[in-house]
């Protein structure tokens, strides 16, 4: 590449940038780099900030820009600019990092800070290196796992608009954020921020012309979409490019992905699939980390690739007029006037054989991409419940079950007996709590047994040594 950078829509490929066209060849590089020492290139954990605290405190230094090297106009511009530090204070839910689904997205991970420190710097110093252009102040951008929300927060005053996006129950930790940095959201201050729960398994899943449905296309088309830090389980990598090629727009759009190396064989796929993703028609870049180009430090963890989506897509209304691809499974829809109503029984046959259909289509999209669904080792899903009940403070019976339950009951007793909601609840906690700790006595009974599953006979001694039965 030469010395001078090339544009990408908004995004500058500093020089030194080289496009990816083989995935094994581009991991071996990349951990090849991994292994060389470096001061930088010291161990970071899993990556996250601190996952102990509820709320978190982030500085960003901005260093004003240095006046070596710079001639004297350039002086005169920059003579206005200090040293300044932007402070950012994150609600994190330590509690959900183990125990439900979606909960790495709930800590701050220091992929995020770093992208947001050379975001904000390179702004901070108008530095013609930098790797957005101008036109980020106008910029439509869209940002897939967002986590706590901190992107959003760092960098919603430098664009036009920004679109954070996460799965639904992290949608409320975002907003919190929002609110907690930006007083008055969205109503008073910072208004061009908002918030949108998208799931890639759902819109994966989902026929491709229904996919509209779930995330509608924007009025105008999305500059910059960011990914950072969401590639770490090869299940899913298809969902996620899924999702890339659903919300891009041909031309326009470009994608950040920025990620840390963990898994090598996750890497190879998830570059091998962008690169086959469309035909080929991706075009990837990984972008430099020396000198002042991604991070302006070696970072050899940090791989942004740049990838401009050059095939259009029919299906989507702000895209430009293009022939129709040659693997395009999606049929124009029918107007409402020239449906046509089938017979009941007919409608449903029709109806499995499409839903079929619309998701072999939805597989063809990644004929490499297809794998077998997850298989957790025996007993995992088992602790995964376990800790979770544990840290709930939730009944563990459905409430309406056991009310009809002890309504039936007193029946027999007092045919006119009535209940207080107060009262059930009451039988329910003390029910709850017997129950539980029966079980946990039948456990150790098992245990002491050197078993590991409970039988009838170890209820039966635990019922027995806790006094509930008496035998004459």
């Amino acid at each position: 590449m030469d010395d001078l950078p090339v544009q990408k829509g908004l995004v500058r490929l500093p020089p030194g940038s080289e496009q990816i066209v083989d995935a094994d060849e581009e991991v071996f590089i990349l951990y090849s780099n991994k292994s060389t020492p470096t001061p930088s290139n010291e161990p970071r954990g899993l990556g996250y900030v601190d996952s102990r605290t509820d709320i978190l405190t982030l500085e960003f230094e901005l260093k004003a820009p240095s006046d070596t090297g710079t001639s004297s106009k350039a002086k005169r511009n920059t003579t206005k600019i200090r040293d300044r530090i932007v402070e950012v204070q994150l609600a994190q839910d330590k509690t959900a990092l183990r125990s439900r689904t979606g909960d790495t997205g709930s800590v701050v991970w220091k992929a995020s800070v770093d992208f947001a420190q050379m975001v904000l710097q390179q702004h901070h110093a108008n530095s013609p290196a930098s790797l957005f252009d101008e036109r980020l102040k106008d910029a439509n951008v869209l940002e897939l796992g967002a986590g706590t929300g901190l992107l959003s927060i760092a960098l919603a005053p430098l664009v036009g608009h920004y679109k954070a996006t996460d799965m639904a129950p992290l949608v409320p930790l975002i907003r919190k954020n929002l609110v907690l940095n930006f007083p008055g959201w969205p109503k008073q201050g910072v208004r061009n921020v908002s918030v949108d729960d998208l799931n890639w398994e759902t819109l994966h899943s989902t026929p491709l012309r229904r996919r509209a449905e779930l995330f509608p296309a924007p009025a105008a088309p999305f500059d910059i979409i960011l990914v950072v830090d969401c590639i770490y389980h090869p299940s899913l990598l298809p969902p996620l490019l899924a999702t890339i090629e659903h919300v891009s727009t041909p031309g326009t759009t470009a994608v950040l992905v920025m990620m840390e190396l963990r898994a090598e064989d996750v890497m190879r796929e998830f570059l091998a699939g962008w690169l086959a993703l469309g035909g080929g028609a991706w075009e990837i870049w990984r972008i430099d980390t020396d000198g002042a180009a991604m991070l302006g430090k070696d970072q050899p963890y940090a791989i942004p690739p740049v990838a401009n989506h050059p095939r259009a897509t029919p299906s989507k209304p702000h895209a430009p007029p293009a022939p129709p691809p040659l693997m395009s499974h999606a049929k124009p829809p029918r107007s409402p006037s020239s449906s046509y109503q089938k017979p009941r029984a007919a409608k449903s046959a029709v109806r499995h054989g499409q839903r079929t259909r619309d998701r072999r289509d939805a597989d063809n999209e990644y004929p490499h991409m297809v794998k077998k669904a997850y298989r957790f080792r025996p007993g995992t899903v088992a602790l995964r419940e376990i800790r979770s009940y544990q840290k709930s403070t939730e009944h563990l019976i459905r409430k309406l079950p056991f009310q009809r339950l002890v309504r039936e009951i007193a029946q027999d007793y007092m045919p006119a007996c009535r209940f207080q909601s107060t009262a059930l609840e009451a039988l329910q906690e003390a029910a709850e709590q017997y129950l539980v700790g029966l079980f946990e006595d039948t456990q150790a009974c098992a245990l002491h047994a050197k078993r590991v599953t409970i039988f009838q006979r170890d209820m039966m001694l635990a019922r027995r040594l806790r006094g509930d039965i008496i035998y004459g």
